[in-house]
């Protein structure tokens, strides 16, 4: 174990050395503004549930030592951004609890030529939670986490003019956990490229991404290339192929998710300045079926998009399409005015060796009393022949999840919705998630919805009052053939008031209540009171 550990530490250093030695000599190399913020953060917690029991639970007082370091670097043609915290956790009654977390962000860019090309390099070191089936809300106090890191080093190319544009990008990439889960390394690249208000022949529009990764002996691939390029005419409508192509490789499952290929022809309508529609009729390539979710073949189909800007604060693009899993969509929008910003995201993309599958293990039978609610307080589990199950129902085959390597592709579909209100001295904000990620072996799915609620209000020119509430509802292993999905429940109330003490010192006390309910795993409570003192440099 100790040669494991110093193996693991040599390769952070590694890891981080390489990072460190970009920043330096883009610090070194660059003449430019460069601000260094040294910071300590004490902060002192009560919680009474620090382990998340049901039952029995165990209040602690628990100490976090944070000293941190900000490091911003801006010069033409360079720039860094890099900010390293490390926190000491002391506990009043759980000692084993105790431990030492480092936190990374960092990011610097050297542009190359003048003309877009560009080295960016990333590093990242977060917490993540252990296990989402045992509870989705991961911090220092409660010590559930799991350190997870990221490194990202690579070229960019962009370029705007008035003809066209162009982002592009091609990345090595590394991610390491300490429980090994959702560990990969390998490479992505993607580009897309658009014709500008000033083409006069010909407009065009690119999107397409590729990735390789690894993990142990396991590789995925996936690519995906749609293209249009059309004809200018002097009308409103103009003629345009489409070209739409997507394909897996690698040894891992695609029996279910072969590639869809199409090629179309269609029309765009210019109904504005700022407003475009597109319509094309696609035909899929007959020696390359998509097997889709329910094993059919994909027929010819319509697509079509919606592009609008009518002016710098309103920005809307909407599009309609057929992949190898059935209907596609994709939409951004966003409007801004003086007090009130609006925006709304829909994605889907695919992914490889994630940090998110949950696999079902100990299955057993699950008999509820007769009448009551399905929780497991009213429940038994694979009882023997000796216990009378007269009055109990059977309700369903149940399995406690268990967070492991993934071994497929999975499909992540996600729906974003923010809106802010910033009056003169209030500011409301109002978050929608959703995000739902699907086996493409084997058609189980997860699905996260969350909703957040925030205001904001200034009591005086130091000091600030905040409320937050927020609801989220996870739904894992659902549609799996063995068992029954388990469905999760978070409440969270908080409430905060900073204050200002001088330029480089502030003070922030809160409450917080978390409360969980699920059909299936742990209910708790846990109540929380902070007092944090933040000190710079």
């Amino acid at each position: 174990m100790a040669i494991t550990d110093t193996v693991m530490v040599t390769n952070r250093r590694i890891k981080l050395s390489v990072v460190s030695v970009l920043m330096l000599s883009t610090c070194s190399t660059f003449a430019g503004d460069l601000q260094v913020t040294p910071r300590l953060s004490v902060d002192e917690i009560y919680s009474d549930n620090i382990e998340l029991r049901p039952r029995a639970r165990n209040d602690n007082f628990v100490t976090l030592l944070t000293p941190g370091l900000n490091l911003q670097y801006l010069a033409d043609g360079a720039s860094v951004d890099l900010d390293y915290a490390i926190t000491q956790t002391w506990y009043s009654d759980n000692h084993d609890l105790e431990d030492t977390y480092n936190t990374l962000l960092a990011n610097g860019s050297i542009d190359l030529l003048p003309n877009g090309l560009s080295l960016q390099a990333s590093a990242s070191i977060t917490h993540v939670s252990r296990s989402d089936a045992r509870s989705s809300f991961a911090d220092f106090v409660s010590a559930n986490t799991v350190e997870y890191s990221s490194y990202k080093v690579g070229l960019a190319y962009n370029i705007i003019s008035s003809s066209f544009s162009v982002d592009s990008a091609i990345n090595l990439v590394l991610d390491e956990a300490e429980d090994n889960v959702g560990e990969r390394d390998g490479y992505n690249a993607s580009f897309a490229s658009e014709s500008g208000h000033n083409s006069r022949l010909l407009f065009w529009d690119v999107n397409s991404n590729y990735f390789d990764y690894e993990e142990s002996s396991r590789e995925g691939r996936f690519y995906m290339a749609d293209m249009k390029i059309g004809y200018i005419t002097n009308s409103k409508i103009n003629p345009f192929l489409r070209f739409y192509d997507e394909d897996f490789s690698g040894n891992l499952d695609v029996s279910e998710i072969q590639g869809t290929s199409s090629i179309g022809a269609g029309l765009r309508w210019r109904a504005a300045d700022h407003l475009t529609i597109d319509v094309s009729y696609n035909i899929v390539d007959e020696k390359n079926d998509s097997q889709g979710e329910a094993g059919d073949e994909t027929d010819d189909y319509f697509s079509g998009s919606i592009g609008w800007k009518p002016s710098a604060r309103t920005d809307l693009f909407a599009k309609y399409y057929k992949r190898f899993f059935g209907d596609a969509y994709q939409l951004a929008y966003r409007h801004r005015t003086k007090r009130l910003t609006t925006t709304i995201s829909y994605n889907e993309v695919i992914d490889a060796f994630d940090r998110a599958e949950y696999v079902p293990t100990d299955i057993q039978e699950l008999w509820c009393l007769t009448g009551e609610s399905v929780e497991l307080d009213n429940c038994l589990l694979s009882p023997d022949e000796s216990v009378d199950l007269s009055q109990y129902t059977f309700v369903d085959t149940v399995s406690q999840l268990e967070l492991q390597k993934s071994n497929a592709f999975s499909l992540i579909k996600t729906f974003s919705f923010t809106t802010e209100l910033s009056l003169s001295r209030t500011t409301y904000q109002l978050n929608l998630k959703t995000d739902k990620r699907e086996n493409l072996e084997f058609g189980d799915y997860d699905t996260y919805d969350s909703a957040g609620f925030t205001i904001t209000r200034l009591t005086s020119r130091s000091s600030e009052l905040s409320f937050k509430f927020s609801y989220y509802e996870n739904s894992l292993n659902e549609n799996d053939l063995l068992s029954s999905a388990q469905n999760d429940y978070y409440r969270r109330y908080n409430i905060g008031w900073t204050k200002t003490l001088n330029r480089t010192l502030n003070v922030t006390y809160s409450v917080l209540h978390l409360n969980k309910s699920s059909n299936l795993s742990v209910n708790y409570e846990e109540n929380r009171v902070y007092l944090q003192l933040v000190k710079e440099f």
